[in-house]
């Protein structure tokens, strides 16, 4: 309890201010680069080791960076917490996900020297360049986009939302292999240039590519959970994603399909879970002891978050095939290699209205609620290293 006061709000605050900004491969590399460092200074100055974890995307020559700061104590049982420092093209990312990122930092920071805690901020989280890059430059080619990446009609952004909201109404109800499909609605109105845009724009939801880990998206995280050469080492892993939004007005949270309210476990919530107002803890078949610590924790007198934990008591597989929206993030590599692990988060576009847009800023977030997500995330970390010594 004296280690969670310790908590600073401006802490936390500097953090996401000094991150906020476009933090891409495509659009701001020197964004992206800007905030590797700023992570790397950071856990440097606190004490720990810290090394880039480098790989490759095929297509493209350079490499990325995930930063991980370590004890040195390898052979240990040891705690991640993760987060990923990417945007999307066009956001600053306040939210998504420099604010998993702060946290992540501030928890580095207060748990130094208590035991055997690694922090890993990933990079392309948020998607495959080299796939983004091949689209842009089709894009222009076809005439349809210009040189800022901007659709050239009023009419391609209609279409386009039109487009995607269909395949997100048919992933919600489990169909696979729905782009041919979806497009195919959408024949009469689209020229074949239009045509040969958007099937290279969603091949993402095609032929099961979207679970795939790491060709599409998670690229980082998969990259790093494929080298790690002891999985039984981790007692746990808690991973923060968009993890700073709050909204007190009725009817502000939704869910993706087939997830409903009544399958959560609540404290201080609507009944309905209708006010998006909570932290949302999702555990899945290995990681429910530690989904109900972190759950727990958010209870405490001294902490008093509002929360709902969901534990989906399946394994990877069979997520993929009924649930695919709560893998949407880092948690999921870990969970393919049945590694238990976490996902905290605000539920980003089911709640946020400004996710991955330019408006996610910093004026946008709730500070008091990432500081209470801070707190349970460090009293959670010690106990899951507790429950092994």
């Amino acid at each position: 309890m004296d280690l969670i006061q310790n908590v600073d709000v401006e802490r936390l605050y500097t953090h996401i201010l000094s991150l906020e900004g476009i933090r891409h491969p495509i659009s701001s590399p020197q964004g992206l680069l800007l905030a590797k460092n700023y992570i790397n200074k950071e856990l440097t100055s606190y004490g720990y080791n810290v090394k880039e974890e480098e790989f490759l995307v095929e297509e493209l020559s350079d490499p990325f960076s995930n930063v991980i700061a370590y004890n040195n104590n390898p052979s240990d049982p040891e705690v991640l917490i993760t987060s990923h420092y990417d945007t999307v093209i066009n956001t600053p990312g306040a939210d998504d996900n420099a604010s998993a990122v702060a946290i992540m930092l501030e928890s580095a920071r207060i748990l130094k020297d208590q035991g055997n805690f690694k922090f890993i901020s990933f990079t392309l989280e948020e998607g495959n360049p080299a796939h983004l890059q091949n689209l842009l430059s089709k894009g222009k080619e076809l005439g349809l986009l210009t040189d800022e990446n901007r659709l050239t009609s009023a009419r391609l952004v209609d279409l386009s939302q039109e487009i995607q909201k269909k395949i997100s109404e048919l992933l919600e109800v489990g169909k696979k292999n729905i782009v041919a499909e979806v497009l195919s609605t959408f024949d009469t109105n689209l020229t074949d240039k239009e045509m040969e845009y958007f099937r290279i724009r969603y091949k993402i939801y095609e032929d099961g590519m979207r679970t795939v880990l790491g060709k599409f998206d998670l690229m980082g995280s998969t990259h790093h959970v494929s080298a790690i050469e002891n999985h039984e080492n981790i007692t746990g892993v808690i991973n923060l994603e968009t993890i700073g939004y709050t909204s007190p007005k009725p009817n502000s949270q939704n869910f993706p399909t087939p997830l409903d309210p009544s399958m959560a476990t609540k404290h201080n919530t609507q009944e309905n879970l209708s006010v998006g107002d909570f932290a949302f803890i999702i555990s899945h078949n290995v990681s429910q002891t530690l989904g109900a610590s972190f759950f727990e924790q958010t209870q405490l007198e001294a902490i008093n978050l509002t929360s709902a934990w969901l534990h989906v008591p399946f394994d990877y597989q069979t997520i993929v095939n009924t649930m695919p929206d709560i893998l949407r993030s880092d948690h999921a590599p870990f969970w393919e290699k049945n590694i238990p692990a976490l996902i905290i988060t605000d539920t980003a576009n089911f709640r946020n209205p400004y996710y991955h847009t330019p408006a996610d800023t910093i004026s946008t977030l709730d500070f008091k609620f990432i500081k209470q997500i801070c707190q349970s995330t460090i009293v959670c970390a010690l106990n899951m290293l507790d429950s092994v010594n």
